[in-house]
């Protein structure tokens, strides 16, 4: 997480670390929020080994590539939370600034969406081939706060 934050701080973004409980209960009201179609399929909510995959095999309605751009880029810039699938760099962060930021320099998977979660922009390590993908949050999918993480 320290190339995002010292990447998004020179673009011109405010960024603030998440701790890791926050983290936790955020990401587990994000999996709530988009991924149910998987777990009422699966049992979990990460379809094979990612939780983007709930867009690419097509369980959860979402733009990709370009359309995904666009859609993500008609959003307010408000703060927006950018958490990754894999923690082992850090837990994620919050990110404020006067547009919404590109994540592809990352080059991994990593989901962005306002603490709404009326929207999420995932970006994958996968890109340009698979991904990003902008998705809506599912109608009738609550916004819950699970105290459990998410499998």
């Amino acid at each position: 997480m320290s190339d995002l934050l010292v990447r998004l701080e020179a673009a011109g973004f405010a960024v603030e670390p998440l701790r890791r409980g926050e983290a936790k209960r955020l990401f587990a009201a994000w999996c709530e929020a988009f991924c149910g179609p998987v777990k009422l399929r699966t049992g979990k909510y990460r379809l094979r080994r990612y939780h983007w995959h709930a867009f690419s095999f097509g369980l959860v309605e979402a733009r990709n590539h370009q359309e995904a751009f666009e859609q993500y880029s008609s959003m307010p810039p408000g703060p927006v939370l950018a958490i990754p699938e894999s923690w082992s760099t850090g837990p994620g962060v919050r990110i404020t600034g006067t547009a919404l930021p590109d994540l592809t320099f990352l080059r991994t998977d990593i989901y962005v969406f306002p603490e709404s979660m009326e929207w999420t922009m995932a970006f994958t390590h996968e890109q340009p081939w698979l991904g990003p993908y902008f998705a809506r949050r599912p109608t009738g999918q609550p916004i819950g706060s699970p105290t459990a993480p998410p499998s």
